[in-house]
This record gives structure tokens, sequence and C-alpha cells, in this order.
């Protein structure tokens, strides 16, 4: 057989075995695993933590990390209290459906708290939190519809979320505020909220 005298002859053997298992295993092996921010707060590092949390969020959009960091400056315990910059955080979050961040960011536009006061925004981001089954949602989506301007009010709709909050154990059905609300309410329109009980379905 005729062989090019340029080229040496490859022959398999026991090195060229060993550098496929190896290329094998680096193929095979776990990603390099970032830095876990809430193992890092918990640790004390309130500064890396942070700064893996802001990471997590460019890169991936992760909603957990964002709601972390606006628990961060709203708590103002490790770093200047930020209110404005907390709602930023919880904003990023709840955009993309994370409950906690949904309803920290209701009751910033009900009180107004790094945020101008909108009580269209509470109710909106309380029925986002609320549509996923949460509780206590539901109980200040129902203080909403309850109270207010006569105009703005919906006992239905505010004796359906009260239902629902008292059904979820946030609070219980004879509380002063459903007992207060049934009392301002017909058999009709009790009818009523109980069939948007029934039909309601939470989202995943």
């Amino acid at each position: 057989m005729c062989q090019n005298p340029g080229r040496p002859e490859i022959r398999p053997g026991r090195n060229s075995v060993f550098l496929i298992l190896i290329a094998f295993a680096l193929l095979n092996a776990p990603a390099f695993a970032e830095p876990d921010g809430k193992a890092l707060f918990d640790s004390g590092r309130h500064s890396e933590a942070i700064a893996a949390w802001r990471k997590a969020v460019e890169q991936r959009g992760d909603a957990e990390a964002a709601f972390r960091l606006g628990d961060t400056f709203e708590a103002g315990a490790v770093v200047e209290e930020n209110l404005p910059e907390a709602a930023k955080w919880y904003a990023i979050a709840a955009t993309v459906g994370h409950a906690g961040a949904q309803a920290a960011l209701g009751a910033f536009y009900e009180a107004g708290a790094g945020v101008k006061q909108s009580l269209d925004q509470a109710m909106h981001w309380y029925g986002q939190c609320a549509a996923h089954n949460n509780a206590a949602c539901q109980f200040n989506l129902g203080r909403l519809y309850s109270s207010g301007e006569p105009a703005r009010q919906d006992l239905i709709e505010a004796y359906k979320w009260y239902y629902l909050a008292a059904r979820g154990g946030q609070i219980p059905f004879d509380s002063d505020e459903f007992t207060a609300l049934a009392g301002r309410m017909t058999a009709e329109q009790k009818r009523q909220a109980m069939r948007r009980v029934a039909a309601f379905t939470p989202l995943n």
C-alpha cells in the first residue's frame, strides 16, 4: 500500500482512545454554575448577591431575581431604601407573571410608594395576582371593589373575590369585611357573585 511520505500514518491506539474519552467527558460535563444570589445574600455577601441578581435579570430575564432586587431596595436593610428602584424591579418581575411582584406592585400603586398613585393600576396588578389564586391579592381586590367612590364600586366582584380569599384561608367567611359587604347586597347580587365564583378557573 502506497503511503504519502509527507503525512505520517495515523493508527488508533491507547492515546487516541484516551483523548476521545476526555472529549466525551467534557461535552457531557455540567455547565459552570452561576453563583446563587439567595445563597450569597443569606451568607452576608450582599453586594455579590445584588450583582448576581442583576446579571440573572439581564441575561436570562429571571423573574425571581428581579423580585429579590425589588424586595432588597424596598426593605432598605442592606442598601439604602429606594422605592422607585424597588418598583422598577417589581414591575420587571410582575410583567412576566411573578405573583409576589404583582402583589407588591399593586400595593405600591395603591399607596403611591415609588410610583404615582393609581387605584386602576393597583387593581390591575392585584387582579393579575388574584387570577393565580393568590388569596391575599383576592382579598385586596375585593377590598378595592367594595370601597371608594360609588362609581368605582362593584359589589358583585367584591363578593366574588372576598369569597375566594376566604376559601383560600386569607379571611374567615364571617370576617367583618365579608359580613359588612353581604349586608349591602341583594340576594340576586349574591347569586350572581356565586356564579362568578363557580366559573373562576385559576391560571397556572
